[in-house]
């Protein structure tokens, strides 16, 4: 059984101060800011960096690890940035350095795509709806790296958030090796019926008749029930036809109270601030919890957030803290002026760019390293970068892709020291003419002085070419909604 093989032995202490690639992960003021090391007994999120492995901001040492991949032994050569994984082993209170005693990930749906609705942003597979945006990671081998690089009965697998009406939000999606033909789903049971020996995960039917069942008290999985099932068939009547469904949810499995817990994901339940779910796990906070990037009112439906804390004697994640997970309004395509490796910055268009264990970093030239760090940056690389202003000229990277070189610079961010025709964005100056295009936010075509009149602390992007310093801009266009 897949949850006998995840019972590793967590490391009960650590001493050892891990050397990290990328800086430490942890907060001044975070919850890991004691003297002495500390077990956390499982961290789930999506892998962000290599060496060893980068989860929520914590760098894990993995060299002792048992590592596995959709139930089976596997190596860290075989995990991708974007991949939702959980970690078990133990952090270092003071550095926020991890050592890791197992890494498992599963995908949320291994399977043909049904159909695609690439003007949402969206495709189907086994019945799961996949969401695309701006925090997907692709396959190398998918281009373009977007839905457009998709196409019907492509054969993928899905890394992901899910929703609270059950869609899949994707943090990866990959194409499969060729031959694979094993179907996979992840998710919720509704709709059981033990007398047919069927239930539905979103809108797939589930045939369990001849299926070999783990896990279930009852006997057979009920309403409410996280499973996943497998098979190799669709039936005439559109059914998956399982070989096997092992029960998944995480009380049955993870019933260790007082243990730590770190749980990246969406609010998938939410009833008030004491009382809601995260990827499936039920939160409580108190007048002790922190909220960092957001305030208790922003806690909704769909939120993403990561929840620090501990379980208490029922099972359920009281909160330490909650740290609200929006990419940031601010991006960057341009060459690298500078690095320093030391310090964990590059420079691009001279704002300085801060790299932590919490940016997912990508290379998506052609030499497709797939352990990419920003010690294989290089001066004149492309780059196309997203996250947070922190200041003039100042970024906190959430995302950072060496891609092939382009002519085109791009930016994004707040509006600032606006005086037609002319405005910063980063610090960075953008200059428009009679040539530049002015667009609102839903892609109308504006005049230069309607575009001034209303510029000033809005959400912009230009994009144009180099002259000195400055940006001269063919396009520019409201953006305040990512």
């Amino acid at each position: 059984m897949k949850s006998n093989y995840l019972r590793f032995v967590v490391v009960a202490c650590v001493s050892l101060i891990v050397s990290a690639c990328g800086g430490s992960g942890t907060d001044s003021g975070g919850s890991l800011a004691s003297n002495a090391p500390a077990p956390i007994s499982a961290v789930t999120g999506t892998i962000t960096g290599f060496g060893s492995v980068h989860v929520n901001g914590i760098h894990f040492d993995t060299s002792g690890a048992a590592i596995a991949k959709n139930g089976a032994p596997a190596l860290q050569s075989d995990l991708r940035v974007g991949q939702l994984v959980k970690v078990r082993g133990s952090v270092n209170q003071t550095t926020g350095e991890g050592v890791a005693s197992s890494v498992s990930q599963d995908d949320n749906v291994e399977g043909p795509i049904a159909s695609i609705d690439a003007a949402a942003g969206k495709f189907v597979v086994l019945g799961q709806t996949i969401i695309l945006d701006t925090s997907t990671s692709f396959d190398n081998r998918i281009s373009p790296a977007s839905i457009q690089g998709l196409k019907v009965n492509d054969q993928v697998e899905v890394s992901g958030m899910v929703a609270a009406n059950g869609d899949i939000k994707a943090t990866r999606v990959e194409l499969r090796r060729a031959g694979q033909t094993q179907l996979e789903v992840t998710g919720t049971v509704s709709s059981a019926d033990t007398a047919a020996k069927k239930f539905k995960i979103a809108a797939l039917i589930v045939n369990y008749s001849t299926a070999q069942l783990e896990g279930f008290a009852n006997g057979q999985p009920g309403n409410g029930d996280l499973v996943e099932a497998k098979g190799t068939v669709i039936n005439a009547a559109g059914e998956l036809v399982a070989t096997k469904v092992e029960n998944e949810s995480n009380e049955s499995r993870d019933a260790d109270r007082g243990d730590r817990r770190e749980v990246e994901g969406l609010v998938t339940r939410y009833v008030s601030a004491t009382d809601f779910d995260v990827a499936g796990r039920r939160v409580t906070t108190n007048s002790a919890t922190r909220y960092e990037g957001g305030v208790v009112g922003d806690l909704v439906l769909n939120a993403r957030v990561e929840v620090e804390g501990s379980l208490d004697a029922a099972g359920i994640l009281v909160a330490a803290k909650v740290e609200f997970r929006n990419g940031g309004n601010a991006r960057i395509e341009a060459k690298v002026d500078s690095i320093d490796s030391v310090a964990n910055k590059i420079t691009v268009l001279g704002v300085v760019v801060t790299v932590n264990n919490a940016t997912r970093i990508e290379d998506k030239t052609a030499a497709r390293i797939e352990a990419f760090s920003i010690r294989n940056l290089a001066t004149g690389d492309y780059v196309r970068v997203r996250g947070r202003e922190t200041g003039t000229n100042t970024l906190t990277a959430t995302r950072l892709e060496r891609r092939n070189d382009s002519a085109t610079t791009k930016l994004r961010g707040t509006a600032r020291d606006v005086v037609a025709p002319k405005f910063t964005i980063l610090g960075v100056v953008v200059e428009t003419n009679s040539s530049t295009v002015f667009r609102g936010e839903d892609e109308q075509t504006l005049t230069s002085e309607q575009f001034f009149a209303n510029a000033a602390g809005r959400v912009v992007s230009a994009k144009g070419t180099l002259a000195g310093v400055s940006l001269i801009a063919r396009e520019v266009e409201y953006e305040d909604e990512d």
